[in-house]
């Protein structure tokens, strides 16, 4: 009897030792379902989204993936499913790096990392209520739900003026329009308030930051330290820290 109990508990034992094994290897090496998280889910049309994705960090030699041109997000409206690669417009307009074929390495960490949509139109064209899914190296995020609505009043203005450009939510038609700069510095004055504001004193910023113009840059900079998007403000208050430190080391 007492040779039975004791061959019951090696088994057992033995048993335990694997569920912990195949538990420890299963923590430290899957990743079914990649980490998405929004600030909000409601969204004026146009308006740029930021998206914070837990990113798959592969081993030592594997290429890292880019999150602005890798992921491939599935929109569903009103049971019609349309698929793109790519979050940004320069995605759409070449300004992205190509890089090798990606490897599947069989190890992760996570890295968080903030990524802007700027492609709002073509992903969400008109208002309604949407169900979004993002992908990355075999990696899906869970359905999240986005409703985009029609702006009005002074929102609704600077929206106009948007559409009227090419990827006007990314304000890269600042560049190939005549007087573009100066246009968005016009568009910064009379809608700088409004849901696209942010978004365009940032491009602003860093235009002037770019032309060695540091004081209107921190100006600039200034304004967004406030801004209620977190991940907006701490970019302003890192782009300040280093204009200071910039300053202090030339005796400005």
């Amino acid at each position: 009897m007492r040779m039975i109990l004791l061959a019951f508990a090696a088994v057992v034992l033995y048993m335990v030792a694997i569920t912990t094994e195949a538990q420890r290897i299963t923590e430290t090496t899957r990743i079914d379902e990649l980490a998405v998280q929004l600030n909000q889910n409601t969204f004026f049309l146009l308006e740029p989204i930021y998206v914070k994705f837990k990113v798959p960090m592969p081993d030592k030699g594997v290429t890292l993936p880019r999150v602005s041109q890798d992921v491939t997000v599935e929109v569903t409206l009103e049971g019609k499913t349309t698929r793109f690669q790519g979050l940004t417009s320069a995605v759409t307009m070449g300004g992205t790096i190509s890089l090798p074929n990606q490897l599947e390495p069989s190890k992760f960490e996570e890295v968080e990392k903030y990524q802007l949509i700027d492609r709002t139109l073509e992903l969400f064209p008109s208002p309604g209520d949407y169900q979004v899914r993002f992908f990355l190296n075999g990696h899906s995020s869970k359905s999240v739900p986005i409703t985009i609505l029609e702006p009005v009043g002074e929102d609704k203005q600077a929206h106009d003026f948007l559409v009227l450009r090419k990827d006007g939510a990314s304000f890269g038609w600042i560049w190939d329009t005549p007087d573009g700069i100066g246009l968005l510095e016009q568009f910064v004055h009379d809608y700088g308030r409004t849901v696209y504001g942010d978004f365009a004193i940032q491009k602003l910023a860093n235009v002037y930051l770019a032309r060695g113009d540091v004081e209107n840059a921190r100006f600039q900079f200034n304004r967004l330290a406030l801004s209620k998007r977190s991940y907006i403000a701490d970019d302003a208050h890192k782009r300040l820290s280093e204009i200071n430190a910039l300053r202090t080391s030339n005796n400005w």
